[in-house]
C-alpha cells in the first residue's frame, strides 16, 4: 500500500471518523480506523465503528501507488496532527510486513497494523437509501438544543433524540 495525500485533510477525516468509537470501549476489534486507498479512483477512505455505527470520510490522494487497507491505531490521529508537513505518505515495504511508515515533512514514524480482515463489517439493511449529507453535525447542533437533559427517578435520563426526515428524490 503506497498514498500520498493532504496531511490536514487525512487528519480531519481521521478526527471525524473516530468520534464514533468510544474511547471506553470494551470490545477489542471496533478500537482502530480502517485505511482504504483505492488507486483506480485516487480516493482514501477512513472508516471507524462501535457496531451500531460505522463514519466513512473519504479524502482524495494527490496519488495512489497502490491499493490496499489496513486497520490503525487511533493515535494515528494525533500523529497527523504533530506531523510538520503539508502532505502525508503513507507506505508498507517488504522488509517490515505488518507496518506501515507515515512520512511528512523531515519526520516519519513507522507503526504497527492490523490487517483489514479483522475490521468488524456493519450490515447496512438498506443499501439504496444510503445518502451523502454535508453539514450534518451543524444541522443536528442547531436542531438539538431543544432536547433537555432531564433525569427520572435521580438515575434515568428520558431518551430524546433528533428525528430527521428526508423528502424527495436524488
Amino acid at each position: 500500500m503506497k498514498f500520498i495525500v493532504n496531511r490536514k485533510e487525512m487528519y480531519n477525516a481521521v478526527r471525524k471518523a473516530l468520534k464514533t468509537a468510544s474511547p471506553v470501549n470494551d470490545i477489542v476489534i471496533t478500537e482502530g480506523v480502517l485505511i482504504e486507498a483505492d488507486a483506480d479512483k485516487n480516493i482514501v477512505s477512513v472508516i471507524c465503528t462501535d457496531l451500531r455505527t460505522r463514519i466513512m470520510c473519504m479524502v482524495r490522494a494527490q496519488s495512489v501507488t497502490e491499493s490496499g487497507s489496513m486497520i490503525l491505531k487511533p493515535i494515528v490521529c494525533s500523529m497527523l496532527k504533530l506531523l510538520d508537513g503539508e502532505t502525508a505518505e503513507f507506505y508498507t515495504d517488504s522488509l517490515n510486513r505488518n507496518e506501515v511508515n507515515i512520512k511528512s515533512g523531515r519526520a516519519i514514524y513507522t507503526v504497527p497494523f492490523k490487517e483489514a480482515s479483522e475490521f468488524p463489517t456493519v450490515p447496512t439493511p438498506y443499501p439504496q437509501d444510503m445518502i451523502c449529507i454535508e453539514g450534518i453535525n451543524h444541522l443536528i447542533k442547531r436542531t438539538a438544543f431543544a432536547a433537555e437533559d432531564k433525569q427520572v427517578d435521580g438515575n434515568q435520563k428520558i431518551l430524546q433524540f433528533v428525528n430527521l426526515r428526508f423528502n424527495g428524490s436524488a
